[in-house]
């Protein structure tokens, strides 16, 4: 009986010592803050629940070791270096106790412990568990990671950037100097800081050789930190360009030309071609000798292991002195004499006419190396000379004043067109002269006839009729004339008249 007492007694001893142990507090020992931004102390708390109704919750934070008020539900009571600037950011009732402190200044620096206060329970001040807050004028440089010794262009390349912090509701923000896929994540750490991590993926290329990734960290409350590393990638060669980019000569003389590219690691060898193939030559110069207006396009490409990369076709601008086509001519017109000079030369020439009494400059007509000059010099010029000169050269040539064939034409067709008029006015004149004499010739034929129709009725006469007179119809029907250009239209025979024959052969 003795030995159950003990036990209970033991056992109830026990019980109250497990229940004073549940007023706990876990925060950690310290935390940094960065000056101007804020800091979070993480703060959970736990109490012995003995099955009471707890109606509220009240926290309090107390600054050791006078243990001013640095948050109180009631602002009032707060000292007024924190008023507005101290905060809860966790829920009592859930046993978070985090206390955030904006617009971290030095003089916050110190010892800082909680009090809970539980309306209808009890209330407890865990100071002899306090945290410690330490604060930094600038942030520290971020951390830079996932960068292998050397990369070749076209591979992806992923780039993290980390910078820790106190200040969770406001993170920083990571920025980076290159365009790319942008990932970014967050972890807490020990000691009431976090850990921010921004990744950067793109593909490589020859304009990130030697170049600095950077990533540049901005903190809640303005404080930047920056980071950079140095990217090196193997690449084909690039600007592969000929020098000069724009090569002249005189035509028939020689030119050098150079060949320049950059590629990692260094360009190994070099091909020159032309419109017709690769030439002989292998090296990074190249020397052209006789060259004509006729020499294609020059081509350099440059090689290394990673590849080749071709340079553009430069074209070699060739210089000559003027040539005067033979298809420049003049011709007479109505308002002067036209002259056409066609030139070819390089660079363009000065183009000037002469004439007997005078000369002037002609403006042209220009399609790349070919020029045209036209000009009206004066009427009836029996030549004009064509002069053409550059820096390398003049030409010249006489034109003989040709007649404008148009004009020629023109004249020939007018003269046509006049002697057919008069041939047909002339035709049509002689065409009714005849008519007039062939009617006069009728009437004169038909008086001798009446006359000698009366005699015929007055008197008898022997061996038949006169010649003249015959039937009616003969004279009667206008309509049968003869259209014969001779004119013998009544051509009768007569018998047995007494007068010559020929009277009545062409009435």
């Amino acid at each position: 009986m003795l030995n159950l007492i003990i036990l209970i007694l033991y056992l109830q001893a026990d019980r109250g010592v497990a229940a004073e142990k549940t007023w706990t507090v876990e925060i950690p020992e310290s935390v940094t803050g960065l000056k101007s931004s804020c800091v979070v102390v993480p703060c959970r708390y736990d109490y012995p629940h003995q099955g009471k109704s707890i109606s509220s919750w009240k926290g309090r934070w107390y600054l050791a070791p006078n243990d001013v008020y640095v948050y109180d539900q009631d602002s009032s009571t707060v000292d007024a270096r924190y008023q507005t600037r101290t905060a809860l950011v966790g829920e009592l009732r859930e046993k978070n106790c985090s206390l955030q402190i904006t617009d971290i200044k030095k003089n916050d620096q110190g010892q800082y412990w909680f009090r809970i206060m539980m309306e209808g329970y009890n209330s407890y001040s865990y100071s002899e568990k306090k945290i410690t807050i330490s604060v930094k004028d600038e942030p520290n440089r971020p951390s830079i990671s996932g960068v292998i010794k050397e990369v070749r262009s076209g591979e992806i390349v992923t780039v993290s950037c980390s910078a820790s912090h106190s200040c969770p509701p406001h993170p920083p923000t990571i920025t980076w100097s290159r365009d790319g896929r942008v990932t970014v994540q967050s972890e807490p750490l020990t000691g009431g800081q976090h850990k921010l991590t921004s990744s950067l993926s793109f593909n490589a290329n020859a304009l990130d050789h030697q170049q600095p990734i950077t990533c540049s960290v901005q903190h809640h409350g303005g404080k930047k930190a920056i980071n950079s590393v140095i990217l090196k990638v193997t690449y084909a060669p690039v600007n592969v360009t000929i020098s000069p980019r724009e090569p002249s000569v005189l035509e028939n003389g020689s030119i050098s030309l150079s060949c320049l590219a950059e590629g990692n690691p260094e360009v190994d060898s070099y091909q020159w071609r032309n419109g017709s193939g690769p030439l002989s030559v292998q090296g990074k110069s190249l020397t052209l000798s006789s060259v004509t207006r006729r020499i294609h396009a020059i081509t350099c490409v440059a090689r290394n292991r990673e590849g080749e990369t071709a340079s553009r076709p430069v074209r070699i601008n060739v210089e000559y002195p003027p040539e005067i086509s033979e298809q420049s001519f003049c011709t007479k017109g109505h308002s002067g004499t036209q002259c056409s000079c066609t030139v070819q030369s390089n660079p363009p020439s000065i183009v000037r006419w002469v004439w007997d009494h005078g000369e002037n400059e002609s403006p042209q007509i220009k399609n790349g190396t070919t020029a045209v000059a036209m000009a009206l010099l004066p009427p009836n010029l029996h030549q004009a000379v064509c002069m053409a000169s550059n820096k390398h050269g003049n030409a010249m040539k006489i034109l003989i004043i040709k007649n404008d064939l148009l004009n020629v034409y023109v004249s020939v067709g007018a003269g046509c067109a006049l002697i057919l008029f008069l041939t047909v006015i002339c035709l049509s004149r002689r065409k009714r002269c005849r008519q007039q004499q062939q009617n006069l010739e009728r009437e004169n034929s038909r008086k001798k006839c009446e006359k000698e129709k009366h005699v015929y009725n007055s008197q008898e006469i022997k061996g038949g009729k006169p010649c003249c007179v015959v039937d009616e119809d003969l004279y009667g029907n206008e309509a049968m004339q003869d259209a014969d250009d001779d004119g013998e239209i009544y051509a009768n025979n007569c018998h047995g008249c007494g007068e010559d024959d020929d009277i009545y052969a062409n009435c």
